[in-house]
């Protein structure tokens, strides 16, 4: 399956962790639809995100988005039934430091 998608076999491990997920045809589908051009723990687990969540575009600022204006109770229903809801957490933290240090540089461009 992994192949299929494109993903390199050294992830064979990471992507077993969610096998509720690559059971559901559709959610592959989807997964393959967002056109992810390079793999790593982290584009997989925002992918995966995205697709429980609605989101067409594997960006996690969309998925933050959805995630305040959509359904968040059937969202984060859908990331526990997949395992991702620690990953979400974690790349919330991920998203606002990288928020906080752009901030902090273009500050620092203006002195």
């Amino acid at each position: 399956m992994s192949q299929e998608i494109g993903i390199d076999n050294r992830f064979k491990e990471h992507l077993s962790q969610y096998g509720n997920f690559w059971k559901n045809k559709h959610c592959i589908e989807k997964f393959k639809e967002l056109g992810i051009d390079y793999y790593n723990a982290q584009t997989i687990d925002i992918g995966l995100i995205a697709v429980l969540t609605d989101v067409k575009t594997p960006n996690f600022e969309e998925v933050v988005k959805q995630m305040m204006l959509g359904d968040s109770g059937k969202y984060f229903k859908a990331l526990a039934d997949n395992g991702l809801t620690d990953k979400f957490w974690v790349s919330i933290i991920l998203y606002w430091q990288m928020l906080v240090m752009r901030r902090i540089f273009y500050s620092s461009m203006s002195l």
